[in-house]
């Protein structure tokens, strides 16, 4: 995933959350399986969004991967508040271009005076602090520092901006960074398995009707973008797996470009394995209400879950309805003196897989 494409994934991933944007910190804390990636998502009353006609943004779309310059260009239109409508104290552009009255425009956050500090730290505030990693190298150094010295100075992020005494190049830099520093209330960070930027950039929807000609409505995508993050959270701490199956999970289910689409059958959902690294998951809409968000959610992350590992080519035997009553025992219950079969079907990979969510197998008749 290139950078620019990073920045855009986590700004999506924050507005599917309810948030108004965000942004990666690169400070990765190291999991079982995966790391975890502190993110940061912008509340509304943080920013005021708008879209900025490219001519005034330089060069970026000529250097799309070079993060510095998106920041710089952006936060010197903070200072033409004739242009941008207002006085803010920062801007953090989205990354993302469309076309609007036929020319080229680019998102970017303004961000509110209320909402953040902007503040020259000098390399000797780093160290005082116990930040000796190095600073300056590339932009995810920065991010890392500059979040990090956030958090240890009691704000709730922070994020360098590449203006005032801050030159372009950081490896022309002095011994300072310029930054915006997010107080309480505007901004919060969350830490999400790093996949998930796989998830919000590759996975698609309702593209082609490969399961029926109906589509998933878009409160259901939501749910089902939840309903990954659920499963792929599970996965560090499941014990109901082997480390080559939740290897095999990651890399070779959730880590796939997947196709969602609608399902028109008895069945709650079906996976469809592709060549290569594409596969398709069909799931039931109306088996999955949204009534009882808590369970209704943990449900569909358990559906998620089963499918993901059959798109790892693990499989189970078909269902009998005399199975039902043993659901749960593929969850370390015991099986002595049960049916063969059903303790075939609950033990195999898919279904304990679903284990991972709350401990739990469900009898697919409740779904």
């Amino acid at each position: 995933m290139s950078d620019r494409t990073e920045m855009i994934s986590i700004n999506r991933y924050s507005h599917r959350e309810g948030f108004f944007g965000g942004y990666p910190t690169f400070s990765y804390i190291p999991g079982k399986y995966y790391n975890y990636l502190p993110v940061v998502k912008l509340k509304k009353e943080a920013c005021v969004y708008q879209d900025m006609p490219v001519s005034l943004l330089g060069e970026v779309l000529e250097y799309p991967e070079f993060i510095p310059l998106w920041l710089r260009e952006a936060n010197l239109l903070v200072q033409k508040p004739d242009i941008v409508g207002g006085s803010y104290v920062g801007a953090i552009p989205t990354f993302e271009q469309a076309k609007k009255d036929n020319y080229v425009v680019l998102g970017v956050n303004f961000i509110l005076e209320e909402a953040a500090d902007p503040k020259l730290i000098y390399l000797n505030d780093f160290i005082a602090i116990g930040i000796t990693y190095p600073l300056f190298g590339t932009h995810r150094e920065q991010f890392k520092a500059v979040h990090d010295f956030a958090v240890k100075t009691n704000y709730v992020t922070g994020i360098p901006v590449y203006t005032e005494a801050d030159p372009l190049n950081p490896r022309e830099r002095g011994d300072a960074v310029f930054a915006l520093f997010f107080k309480e209330g505007f901004a919060e960070v969350e830490d999400i398995p790093e996949y998930l930027e796989h998830v919000h950039w590759n996975y698609t929807f309702n593209d082609k009707k490969v399961f029926s000609n109906e589509n998933l409505s878009d409160e259901f995508v939501l749910r089902i973008y939840k309903a990954i993050k659920v499963a792929l959270k599970s996965i560090n701490e499941c014990s109901y797996l082997n480390e080559e199956e939740s290897k095999s999970l990651i890399q070779d289910g959730f880590k796939k470009v997947i196709h969602f689409s609608a399902l028109n059958s008895d069945a709650d959902a079906r996976a469809r394995v592709n060549p290569e690294s594409l596969s398709e998951i069909g799931i039931k809409e109306s088996s999955f209400p949204a009534t009882d968000e808590v369970n209704g959610l943990n449900l569909l992350a358990e559906t998620v879950i089963h499918e993901m590992m059959h798109t790892t080519g693990r499989t189970h035997i078909a269902y009998e309805e005399s199975f039902g009553t043993h659901a749960g025992i593929g969850c370390g219950g015991d099986t002595a003196g049960l049916p063969e079969a059903a303790v075939k079907y609950w033990t195999s990979p898919p279904l304990r897989a679903e284990c991972c969510i709350r401990d739990m197998q469900t009898d697919p008749r409740d779904h």
